[in-house]
């Protein structure tokens, strides 16, 4: 396969772009941009159109050299095959000017906008929250997703059913990037491609890692391959793989289901008081039944167990209720074989808390001149919390500060003295991210960089080795698919894979349908949980999904996550967090039966590919309805009513584990050489040459 490309000579703009017949240009684009920021925070976007531009040619490259007289800025951009089906993007910068450079983008690409939803055939893919496949787009805005941050690879695609794109910016450093869609107003699509370099006025840059564009056939699967091939050929810093990793607790091998509920609050309702699990041990009874329903043991994730108010960081400790009776509880739960976890905030600051009115800090944080720690946006002014305004006001605190690290460790050092199991410290901080700070006093460049991931390195380096230090269990986390730079400290984390199609109703951005990019990729260094999916049904009713919790279940399950249930008043299992207590949960036995049966799966003849698996491109099933996700205006989202994924073990035998989550029988057929039809006990019988598979409700299998 080939890929080719052909530039204007006038002024270094792209005209074609192509591969098996396919036309990858809708319109032409500068073929970068720079977004300078001056003295006073002020941004301007200067594009390569604005340049003096000239050119040279080699027999392994392309050289294009542009230059500003107006800022005294020159830029050197190069692009040469790196095999038939790759392009080698590089770019340099030569910035005398008065101006910082806050972003490159580049190379700039306008895609045509023949997505599935549009009448088209193609799609588009981001590794964004764990992975999402766009089939529309719905405005020319976009919100900005970074790299590390929402998005946890460093990468994006588009492909329809004869040809695809893939590019990737390959850096093994974590430097920050801007990597997104956006629909643009020539009717075409923009491929972002952006870096945050901080560069300073009088100085010189070059991009210090291959950014590609590859020419492929497939879909997410192979972009996910050609991503694998790079983390682990390029010395990207990986965790040991889960089987050699002594760090991991027995209950993440053994299937423990996460049990979401709050020890304070009633959802739904504006009381945030003490409720039927406080004081804690109150919630054992619940958590031993629920074991004893699913067979494996439960970890009890509390919310709303901060001393301050819910969500309300980073003074949390001590707990709500007091330190001795979380102890006591933890103590009892451990006795019984269960375990424990906590939910933080991450490192943000709390001015006032919407929920507890006496929850307020701005006193604290002027007597104690918490300012000198808090992130500045460009103007120099706080940077103010954007992300959860009806929950709380306040700022973010910056990771290059001492202060965030002593803060931080206090409030962990606390938490670790009740013997907790798993702490996600981290989750506002989506994908383990830092926020932007433009300070020009915190020690750092005044403007977003690689400064800003390696202090949140340092920052999760320090909580492991104290934790190490004290001998304790506890493993840490963060909400959403860690972005991959910081995987060595974060083994466990809250999938949250519905945050992905939830952006069409939080920004009216974009349409899509999730994919498990991050667990293809990354799942035999770290297994993660499902999640509390948040607020899911106030995007996709219950009366109009009545089999979305079942599904939801099922996803997460094949995609290699713990299960996770929230519960509501009496130990209830509820539809996820958000769902108002007051109204009614999912029928409670088969919800029971089905996560029981998929647990026996996930421990027992399923754990070798389930939990030290690799996962592959799984085979085609056939005969398999579809089951559409209804969202409150109409829009569908197709999912198959029959789950299933592809593993290659440790041992490397392969299987093919497949998930009816209704309450009919379904058969269907699987293409593939497979020889065999197993269940959770291991018990094998012949798989017949039509290949027809009979799957019971609510029930597992596998075929090898």
């Amino acid at each position: 396969m080939n890929i080719n490309v052909k530039f204007s000579d006038e002024n270094g703009r792209i005209t074609s772009l192509s591969s098996q017949g396919k036309e990858f240009i809708h319109s032409e684009s500068p073929l970068f941009k720079l977004k300078l920021m001056d003295k006073n925070g002020e941004f301007k976007l200067l594009t390569s159109d604005e340049f003096e531009y000239d050119f040279s040619l080699d027999e392994s490259r392309r050289k294009m050299n542009f230059a500003n007289k107006k800022y005294d800025i020159n830029v050197s951009a190069t692009v040469g095959n790196k095999s038939d089906d790759t392009l080698l993007w590089g770019i340099s910068v030569d910035n005398n000017s008065e101006y910082y450079i806050e972003r490159i983008y580049y190379p700039c690409i306008s895609l045509p906008n023949d997505l599935t939803d549009e009448g088209g055939t193609a799609k588009l893919m981001l590794p964004c929250f764990e992975g999402e496949e766009i089939s529309k787009l719905f405005d020319e805005a976009g919100d900005e997703k970074t790299y590390p941050g929402f998005l946890n690879m460093q990468f994006a695609a588009y492909y329809d059913t004869n040809a695809g794109l893939y590019a990737a910016m390959e850096d093994t450093t974590g430097i920050p990037k801007n990597i997104d869609f956006i629909k643009n107003k020539d009717g075409g699509i923009d491929l972002v491609l952006g870096e945050y370099p901080a560069i300073s006025p009088k100085t010189q840059y070059e991009i210090p890692y291959p950014i590609i564009t590859r020419a492929f056939v497939g879909a997410w699967e192979e972009c996910c391959d050609f991503y694998r091939e790079f983390i682990e050929t390029s010395g990207f810093v990986l965790p040991p793989k889960v089987k050699d990793n002594p760090r991991l607790p027995s209950w993440h091998k053994d299937s423990a289901v996460v049990t979401i509920c709050p020890v304070r609050s009633i959802v739904g309702v504006d009381y945030f008081g003490h409720n039927e699990y406080q004081p804690y041990i109150n919630g054992l009874k619940y958590m031993l039944e629920l074991s004893e329903d699913f067979e494996v043991p439960v970890m009890a994730l509390l919310i709303g167990w901060e001393g301050s108010a819910p969500w309300a960081p980073p003074l949390m400790w001590p707990p709500y209720g007091g330190e001795e009776e979380l102890k006591h509880y933890v103590n009892e739960m451990h006795k019984n074989g269960q375990y424990v976890g906590l939910y933080g905030s991450g490192i943000n600051w709390t001015e006032q808390s919407h929920f507890v009115k006496e929850c307020n800090y701005t006193d604290y944080r002027l007597k104690h001149d918490i300012d000198k720690i808090l992130c500045r946006l460009p103007n120099g002014e706080l940077s103010p919390e954007t992300v959860v305004v009806e929950v709380r006001t306040g700022y973010h605190m910056c990771p290059a500060c001492e202060g965030t690290k002593e803060m931080t460790l206090d409030q962990i050092k606390g938490i670790l003295s009740a013997d907790i199991d798993y702490l996600q410290y981290f989750d506002q901080n989506l994908g383990a991210r830092p926020d932007l700070c433009y300070a020009k006093d915190h020690g750092h460049p005044p403007l977003h960089g690689k400064w800003s991931t390696d202090a949140m390195k340092d920052l999760y380096k320090s909580i492991a080795d104290m934790i190490k230090e004290k001998g304790s269990p506890c493993i840490l986390g963060a909400e959403c698919a860690p972005s991959d730079c910081f995987l060595t400290h974060l083994p466990f984390n809250d999938h949250r894979f519905i945050w992905a199609m939830s952006q069409y109703w939080f920004t009216g951005a974009r349409k899509v349908r999730c994919v498990p990019a991050f667990q293809y990729v990354f799942h035999e260094y770290c297994v993660n949980f499902m999640g509390n999916q948040c607020m899911f049904t106030g995007m996709y009713p219950n009366d109009l999904n009545p089999d979305s919790h079942m599904m939801r279940l099922a996803y997460g399950f094949v995609s290699g996550d713990l299960l996770t249930v929230v519960l509501k008043s009496g130990g209830e299992i509820h539809y996820n967090w958000g769902s108002k207590w007051t109204e009614p949960g999912p029928r409670q036995k088969p919800v029971k039966t089905f996560i029981r049966n998929l647990s026996d799966m996930r421990k027992n003849a399923g754990n070798k590919y389930l939990h030290f698996g690799k996962m592959i491109k799984a085979d085609k099933i056939y005969g398999v309805p579809d089951y559409k996700l209804v969202t409150k205006e109409g829009e569908e989202v197709v999912y198959p009513s029959v789950m299933s994924s592809k593993w290659i073990a440790p041992d490397g035998e392969i299987a093919q584990i497949l998930v009816n989550y209704t309450e009919t029988e379904k058969t269907v057929t699987i293409s593939g050489d497979y020889t065999v039809i197993f269940d959770c006990d291991g018990t094998e019988t012949a798989l017949s040459d039509d290949k027809k598979i009979v799957i019971p409700p609510y029930t597992s299998l596998g075929v090898k």
